[in-house]
């Protein structure tokens, strides 16, 4: 039997114990090929008189296809497209909801293809042709950026023309 003789005590990242002589692989109770001289792969710790383990790698991330996938309503592309119509400097506003007599911007989801409605106020005076093309193109190309959706159908509707261009 032998004596376990306690070393400068357990580091931040040792447990109770691992000090010791006999744990460290350097006292006559020592296992052989342990230790501080040993081809183990875990260097010893001068400072807390224990060992250092090699951090561990990551696990390999699975497939894609077995990872999962994500599902973006419709209500969220209602709300990109919103705020990219925004970006738009002819448009003034984009009404999310409707009014009594008109239907609210709307979008939807099917698969991997967008169809979006979206209801703006264009400031006068405006060439209404560019701007409804400036604004297709800029929405779509949002919707792709941000969600990597494919925009098969946008219709604009303009509601009013208000607010001077500055």
């Amino acid at each position: 039997m032998t004596d376990i003789v306690p070393g400068p005590g357990p580091g931040p990242d040792t447990a109770p114990g691992i000090g010791s002589s006999a744990a460290s692989g350097t006292g006559p109770g020592a296992a052989p090929g342990v230790g501080p001289g040993a081809d183990s792969g875990v260097a010893p710790d001068p400072v807390a008189g224990g060992v250092v383990v090699p951090s561990q790698r990551p696990a390999p991330l699975p497939s894609p296809e077995r990872r999962g996938r994500t599902e973006i309503s419709d209500r969220v592309i209602t709300k990109i497209a919103c705020s990219a119509a925004m970006e738009v400097p002819e448009v003034r506003d984009v009404r999310l909801r409707g009014l009594p007599w008109s239907r609210a911007s709307s979008g939807a989801v099917h698969g991997g293809q967008v169809s979006l409605r979206l209801n703006v106020s264009v400031g006068y005076p405006s060439p209404l042709r560019a701007v409804a093309t400036r604004l297709r193109e800029h929405v779509t190309r949002r919707i792709a950026a941000q969600t990597g959706l494919d925009v098969t159908r946008l219709d604009i509707t303009m509601t009013d023309l208000g607010g001077d261009l500055p």
